[in-house]
């Protein structure tokens, strides 16, 4: 079996896996988080947020699926925008979820260190301000990709977006070189730490502090959480960035065996990131026992619902005008 078909072979198996367990999962997620149960906190709205983010990301990767994984040709005129354009949501995504994470966190230590400014500043107000304001940041720190010399890395290639790589002018160098380092930085090193200090505050907290019986659960529920996301978002993102970092510059077309390491690779690794953005849902039920009992709740006050229905439409039916 030649490299071509094990990188095509893992990106394709493995994209199902993910995109079908992310799909099925996010959508459990939102329909758990739109009970009055959770939706009534500033965390639940952040964590509503960033399931819909990480569906547009899934969403995205469908035009690596089809035309990488599945070697679909691309016939549209405007391919260069398309590149552009999943460009650029793929990396606003890489970018927001985390630090939308991290802004959990940060409700988390003031829960904890600040109950009493808890209803101040932990509302729905200041959460969609913070959105707004993270979501138009995010847009300025990716905006590069939108540009007219952001087009495809190789000719011979339709599908690998980038400057050109074989005439490397100013922005081809920030790209290849300086953009990987500042992707690590700010999408994932940089958040992480954050996440981990926030989660030693708090647990200091609870430790420090008596709490009621329930309060102290639910808190210790929230720590395994966050940090359960935290182990998942580094297993899954750093390798990857990494690996992006240290090769995606120093490919070389024309020997044949590294190109095509450099494509299995990245399709194994490339798993592993999609990973990110598909299993929060069943961490969150793992961790989670207020979640998943929101959760089962929730299936069986709609089968409960649909019985109801199944059994008022026949009664309705028998009952005929005089």
């Amino acid at each position: 079996m030649s490299a071509t078909s094990i990188s095509s072979a893992i990106g394709m198996y493995g994209y199902v896996v993910t995109f079908s367990l992310g799909l099925i999962g996010h959508s459990c997620s939102l329909l758990t988080f739109s009970q009055r149960q959770l939706r009534s906190t500033s965390t639940t709205l952040l964590f509503f947020n960033i399931t819909i983010f990480d569906m547009l990301y899934l969403f995205m990767s469908l035009y690596d699926f089809f035309l990488i994984n599945l070697g679909l040709p691309q016939l549209s005129p405007y391919y260069i925008s398309l590149c552009r354009f999943r460009t650029f949501i793929i990396n606003f995504v890489q970018t927001i979820s985390p630090w939308l994470l991290v802004f959990i966190a940060f409700d988390r230590v003031i829960r904890a260190r600040l109950p009493h400014r808890t209803k101040q500043l932990c509302t729905k107000k200041n959460v969609i301000i913070i959105l707004l304001m993270t979501i138009l940041c995010t847009i300025a720190f990716n905006s590069h990709v939108l540009q007219s010399s952001f087009t495809v890395a190789f000719p011979f290639s339709h599908v690998i977006c980038g400057p050109s790589h074989e005439n490397l002018t100013d922005y081809g160098i920030f790209y290849y070189f300086t953009w990987p380092v500042l992707q690590i930085w700010i999408n994932i090193l940089i958040p992480a730490l954050l996440m981990i200090a926030c989660l030693i505050i708090v647990y200091q907290k609870v430790r420090s502090v008596a709490m009621v019986r329930h309060n102290q659960q639910l808190q210790n529920q929230m720590i395994l959480l966050m940090l359960s996301k935290i182990i998942l978002f580094l297993i899954c993102t750093l390798p990857y960035g990494t690996y992006r970092m240290l090769t995606i510059y120093l490919v070389d077309e024309q020997n044949v065996t590294k190109y095509y390491t450099f494509f299995i690779i990245t399709a194994v690794l490339t798993i592993f990131l999609n990973a990110n953005f598909s299993l929060a849902f069943y961490i969150h039920c793992l961790t989670s026992t207020l979640f998943r009992q929101t959760f089962f709740n929730t299936i069986k006050n709609c089968i409960r619902q649909r019985r109801r229905q199944a059994t008022v439409q026949p009664a309705v039916c028998t009952i005929a005008p005089k």
